[in-house]
């Protein structure tokens, strides 16, 4: 009793895999909970970059068309440009429709 036992570690690799700055690449999908949130907020839209790890969320009240759209819409506002590819999982909320366009 009262003795501490530790594992060690592995030593971390200093070098890492370069990656190209200029990747402007977003992974998207739709995140939702078990409730509703403030402003009936019940599922979110998520970005995430992996080169800059980035990640934003925007509320969504509901799956529709013009909601999803509304949540795109806003992201290209706040990254200021609209990225070279946006890539989604096979939902075809997302990669279909209105959305594609």
């Amino acid at each position: 009793m009262g003795e501490v036992a530790t594992v060690p570690k592995k030593p971390r690799t200093k070098s890492r895999t370069p990656k190209s700055c200029d990747d402007d690449t977003y992974h998207y999908d739709i995140a939702y909970g078990s409730g509703t949130a403030i402003g009936g907020i019940c599922y979110a839209l998520v970005f995430a970059n992996q080169d800059s790890t980035q990640l934003y969320s925007f509320g969504l009240k509901n799956l529709r068309e013009e909601s999803l759209c509304h949540g795109i819409n806003q992201f290209i506002k706040t990254v200021g440009h609209k990225p070279k590819r946006m890539m989604a999982d096979r939902d075809l909320k997302l990669i279909g429709g209105v959305i594609a366009d």
